[in-house]
């Protein structure tokens, strides 16, 4: 299941790096200033977040879904550079009762033994936009995220208060409007990241996340532990700022 998970981002991906050049040609609206939009995504845990229910060397995370907010504002004259900010609520819940890849998915009842994360995550970003005037837009970017990992109680090996953690993201996406007007559109995206580089901490009591480097009360490694997360999402944009431009005519 995480094999075909990877699969599917890579084609993404590839698919996105592909039509970075295919869409050059000019449209007669201008490249939107300001972008908010709502998107949903499926995610897959990765590194130390990833593994079994029970195991305690990991958070036995394995999949999980997500919703979020975001805002995109352009701070160059040609609109290619932007600044981002998002809110994004991701639930992983993980137990052994089997099941397909939407079915893990959408898990709303595990079953016990379980594990059941919530990671709330604000990002802070840059973007850089290929092709900004376009009716079809690609964009890769990165920015740090400030992130709420908790875990609900009967999870294993045990739930998790609230730990305030700081990470990192990268992210990718492909836009393309779906109104003559330029005002509304479609954003396909890939997200990967890591949500505790900073911060980390070990030492505390079982509820603590105790993801830094040593001693734990509950498992008997001693080792950094990363909490991944990647996934794809599928958002509705908003544009604002969109003018239409006169075309200049050329004759041969």
């Amino acid at each position: 299941m995480k094999k075909l998970f990877t699969v599917s981002l890579i084609a993404l991906l590839s698919f996105l790096l592909f039509n970075i050049e295919a869409n050059a040609q000019r449209t007669r609206l201008s490249a939107p200033e300001f972008v908010v939009g709502l998107g949903v995504g499926v995610f897959a845990a990765e590194n130390d977040a990833y593994g079994q229910v029970g195991v305690q060397t990991t958070y036995g995370m394995r999949l999980g879904r997500g919703l979020s907010i975001y805002a995109k504002y352009a701070v160059d004259k040609n609109r290619h550079h932007r600044l981002s900010t998002s809110f994004t609520y991701h639930k992983m819940v993980n137990d052994q009762s089997g099941g397909n890849f939407f079915t893990n998915i959408l898990k709303f009842s595990p079953e016990d033994p379980y594990t059941n994360f919530n990671i709330y995550s604000g990002a802070l970003g840059y973007e850089y936009v290929f092709g900004a005037p376009c009716c079809n837009k690609q964009s890769i970017g990165a920015g740090l995220t400030f992130n709420m990992i908790n875990s609900s109680i009967g999870s294993q090996p045990n739930d998790v208060d609230n730990s305030f953690r700081i990470g990192f993201q990268l992210t990718a996406g492909y836009e393309f409007l779906i109104d003559d007007k330029g005002r509304y559109g479609l954003d396909l995206g890939f997200k990967w990241g890591v949500t505790n580089i900073f911060l980390q901490d070990v030492g505390g009591g079982i509820h603590d996340l105790n993801d830094g480097k040593g001693t734990r009360p509950y498992a008997t490694d001693e080792n950094q532990r990363w909490i991944g997360v990647a996934g794809m999402t599928i958002g509705f944009n908003f544009y604002m700022g969109v003018k239409e431009k006169k075309l200049r005519l050329i004759y041969q």
